[in-house]
Parts: structure tokens; C-alpha cells; sequence
């Protein structure tokens, strides 16, 4: 009796596992045809699906009424000259950093510089400046003391002492041997002048031309030179500067 009945009981168990197995596929089959219903009604309600998050925001308020905002208008291309963007910040002239063209404008001819610093030289003038009459004065009263004839000026001497005592200034040296010139008697060979003796020099740069005069007065050499009887004709060369004067006597003799 207990088997007979374990027997019954367990064919009723298989009989409610099949109607359960019924229901559940009817009621799936009926899951399916809902939703598929459902997509359909949302397709025609929405004639206009969108990926957009603000149209599906007004979808779901403003479906029933039809009513749907108008596509935003894609904004027109915005056409600027290169480099606008900069000349506002940075002016105008920006534009020649980036690649925008402009109209060149005629360049200008640039002046030549001068050296304000060089003091001019007149170099063929024959006459004297006021510092070089008072070393020439200067150095004649010297001789005069110690019983000589005063020294001739000579034109070219001049001329070539002016032009030695720029020389050093300009180049911003200090040496009886020139790197343009040569030597004084280099220098007044090429230049044409013809004397018995010729090639003494004297150089100074001073304070002021009597400074220039005391120094030659009290070094022997340069002393030997002025005091010399076999020097008979003078050129004196003076080159103003910012800190003083830039001295140079050629001394020749007949």
C-alpha cells in the first residue's frame, strides 16, 4: 500500500509540472506579442526617432500632441582672416606672425650712422686749430729758451699728423707703429714728403694740450725730439676726444 501510493502521488506530481509547463509558455507567448505591440505603438507615435537626449526628453512629455521642437539650425561657417583672432588681443601687427598676407610698404633707405663719438678732423685744411697753435707755441718758446730757431709749420706734416692721431683714437691704440700706416717714416714716404731727415715722432694722449706738452717736456726722448737743432720743420696733429686729446708731432729737418 505505501509503494501504490508513493506510485499515485508521484504521477499527479507529473501532471501539475505539465500544466505548469503550458501556462508558462502561453503566458511567455503572450509577453512577446505585448512587447512586440508595444514597439509598434511607440513607432508610430514617433514617426522622428532621434539619438538625441532633448528630443527624447520632449518625446516622452509631448508624444500624445504631436507637437515637436524644430531641429536646431546647424550654425553657418564662420569665415575669418587668419590671424584676426590674435590682431584683436595683440594689435594689428600680429597678422605678420601668422599666415595672413599683407601689402608690403616700400622700405625706406636707411641713413648712413654717424659716429658721435669721432670727433671730426679736417685733415687737408692748412690752418691750425687752437690747440694745435698753442702746442705749437708751446714747444717754440722751449726752443727759444735754450737758443734754437722756431720750427716751420709744414702743410702735409700737418696733414699726416692729424690723420695718425685719428688713426689711434678710431682704432684704440697707442704705438708709434701704425696698423694702417706703418711707421711715421713709412707713413710720410708714401705720402710724398721728401726730407734731409725725417721719421721722428712724438705721441701723447692727455687731459688737456698742455698736459700733452709737460709729459713731452719731462721724458728725454720726446724732450731730444722737440729740442733737437737738426729738426728744423713741424707738423702737429691734435684729436679732440671725450676723456681729452690724442697727440701726434712729426718732426723732419732740411
Amino acid at each position: 500500500m505505501t509503494v501504490c501510493q508513493l506510485s499515485r502521488n508521484n504521477g499527479k506530481g507529473e501532471m501539475d509540472m505539465s500544466r505548469i509547463r503550458r501556462l508558462l509558455y502561453v503566458f511567455a507567448t503572450c509577453l512577446l506579442m505585448f512587447s512586440l505591440m508595444l514597439t509598434a505603438a511607440s513607432a508610430a507615435v514617433n514617426p522622428y526617432p532621434v539619438d538625441s537626449s532633448m528630443y527624447a526628453y520632449w518625446d516622452k512629455y509631448f508624444a500624445d500632441s504631436g507637437t515637436k521642437p524644430a531641429a536646431p539650425a546647424t550654425p553657418a561657417a564662420q569665415v575669418t582672416t587668419p590671424g584676426s583672432y590674435w590682431d584683436k588681443y595683440y594689435g594689428s601687427n600680429y597678422g605678420k606672425y601668422t599666415g595672413r598676407t599683407t601689402t608690403p610698404t616700400t622700405p625706406t633707405t636707411p641713413t648712413t650712422p654717424t659716429n658721435p663719438t669721432t670727433p671730426p678732423v679736417d685733415q687737408g685744411s692748412s690752418v691750425q686749430s687752437a690747440d694745435e697753435k698753442m702746442m705749437l707755441d708751446l714747444v717754440n718758446q722751449e726752443r727759444a729758451k735754450a737758443g734754437l730757431p722756431a720750427f716751420t709749420v709744414d702743410t702735409k706734416l700737418v696733414e699726416l699728423a692729424r690723420m695718425k692721431s685719428q688713426d689711434m683714437y678710431q682704432n684704440n691704440y697707442f704705438s708709434h707703429t701704425s696698423p694702417t700706416y706703418g711707421s711715421a717714416l713709412d707713413m710720410e714716404k708714401k705720402a710724398g714728403v721728401s726730407y734731409r731727415v725725417m721719421g721722428a715722432e712724438n705721441i701723447a694722449k692727455a687731459a688737456t694740450t698742455q698736459r700733452a706738452h709737460d709729459l713731452f717736456m719731462n721724458s728725454e726722448g720726446h724732450r731730444t725730439n722737440i729740442m733737437n737743432p737738426m729738426h728744423t720743420t713741424i707738423g702737429i696733429g691734435i684729436v679732440k676726444t671725450p676723456n681729452g686729446v690724442v697727440v701726434t708731432q712729426l718732426f723732419t729737418g732740411k
